[in-house]
């Protein structure tokens, strides 16, 4: 089975610390392993953003203007949660605070992102030769030859048609992580960044910072 196993904090992690690197200012706060997309009642849906309020809260505390929240996880509900919770303190607050996912397509409860597919794997792939020294992440090997079509539930290979309302008709993946390339995934990371230096870099000069 090929499932890229913390592929969402990771790419959130690595995005954030580049953008830094990239404006030469910033802070990266240690990556919170959790999100808010639960078999849960939608009444207690409105609460399970108090982990990432309480972050916020500090960091307003200790006098930060500008808070970008890197997500790296497309469920609907904790993209309207972090979106509700930037709103809130950006109107309540002297500061800024921004939400985006760590991917620069448009994710909805309509479409999404796929989950272990042709730009996850890319992504992954770019993650071992850069920043794990070729220490491997992904084991393609486990899938079967090219001509076997993969089905989304036989390796839980999704791509974002499986996400939408209308996903290929045998629910097989269009978008082949045996395509993957480190280069594809260097490229889309290197477009998820620069959607995030410029996030970053508006927040900071509506601040004066």
């Amino acid at each position: 089975m090929l499932r890229p196993v913390g592929m969402d904090p990771l790419n959130a992690g690595l995005c954030a610390q580049e953008a830094c690197r990239r404006l030469g200012k910033g802070v990266v706060m240690p990556t919170l392993y959790m999100g808010t997309e639960r078999e849960r009642p939608a009444w207690m849906l409105e609460s399970l953003g108090l982990v990432v309020a309480s972050t916020i809260e500090m960091l307003l505390s200790q006098g930060y203007k500008a808070v970008v929240i890197v997500n790296g996880h497309g469920a609907s509900n904790q993209l309207a949660t972090l979106d509700r919770l930037a709103k809130h303190y950006s109107s309540t607050t002297d500061a800024v605070v921004s939400s985006k996912l760590a991917d620069t397509q448009v994710v909805s409860d309509e479409s999404g992102g796929g989950h272990a597919d042709l730009s996850e794997t890319s992504l992954m792939l770019h993650f071992e030769k850069t920043y794990f020294g070729g220490r491997k992440l992904v084991d393609l090997s486990a899938l079967p030859p090219r001509k076997v079509p993969i089905r989304y539930k036989d390796y839980s290979v999704v791509d974002d048609a499986g996400f939408s309302r209308n996903p290929h008709p045998d629910k097989v993946v269009q978008t082949d992580p045996r395509d993957a390339t480190p280069d594809r995934g260097r490229i889309e990371f290197g477009d998820t960044v620069a959607m995030y230096v410029n996030l970053a870099a508006a927040a900071l000069a509506q601040k004066a910072l």
